[in-house]
């Protein structure tokens, strides 16, 4: 009975581990960062939501499917999901992220007392940390290209927001991704090494895939070598 016993919680312990390490990661809402079109289509219908519009993006030739009426974190919002068949690297590579010690070392920049020679210091230690990281970024394109239309954006706009409400949706977000290393004029800014997440501090969030989430998508004959 012993020798059963002790099978069955190996067994309820693996089976355990697998289904944890099966578990897919969240970028915005339920959806992953890379997923198409059609997959967060499908998604959204699992949770019966099928009314959508879809339209070309304002901005960057990217593809979006908007979902109206639906409730975030309690509250009334229309649900944006963005997707690019390319983007410029500039906008999914997120210096603090990328870079070691990046937000520490950019909130140390911002720092107006710093002379001359501590801020020459400072950087010469940073691209000293940093040396394979420069050169990594120095070979990269200018752009970067995908076989399809990849989910790189999501956005929240809320409606009929108070100040309490605003207040909500902050603590929300610190709850979540701890506080943030970026307050400036009342919006704020996270970085999760996946995913950089925007908000203005009343009634709009906005995530944005990192690099190191997407590089796997990126097309090997775009010009990255070493990806």
């Amino acid at each position: 009975m012993r020798k059963k016993g002790v099978f069955f919680v190996l067994f309820l312990v693996l089976f355990l581990l697998a289904a944890c390490g099966g578990q897919a990661e969240r970028d915005f809402k339920d959806a992953q960062w890379g997923m198409t079109m059609d997959e967060v289509i499908q998604l959204e219908e699992s949770n019966s939501n099928s009314l959508y519009e879809e339209d070309s993006s304002s901005y960057g030739g990217g593809m979006e499917l908007r979902y109206d009426d639906m409730f975030i974190n309690g509250k009334e919002a229309d649900v944006v999901y963005t997707f690019y068949r390319e983007v410029d690297n500039y906008s999914v590579i997120f210096p603090e992220t990328f870079y070691k010690g990046g937000v520490e070392f950019f909130n140390k920049l911002s720092d107006d007392s710093l002379s001359d020679e501590e801020y020459e210091q400072l950087n010469d230690e940073f691209e000293k940390k940093n040396k394979a990281n420069i050169e990594k970024i120095e070979n990269m394109p200018d752009t970067f290209v995908f076989d399809d239309y990849l989910l790189i954006e999501g956005d929240y706009y809320f409606r009929n927001l108070d100040e309490k409400d605003s207040e909500e949706l902050l603590e929300s977000l610190m709850d979540t991704y701890g506080e943030p290393p970026y307050e400036n004029e009342g919006y704020y800014r996270w970085y999760t090494g996946r995913t950089e997440i925007y908000f203005n501090g009343e009634d709009y969030i906005s995530y944005t895939a990192d690099y190191l989430a997407i590089e796997k998508y990126i097309k090997t004959n775009s010009g990255v070598s070493d990806l």
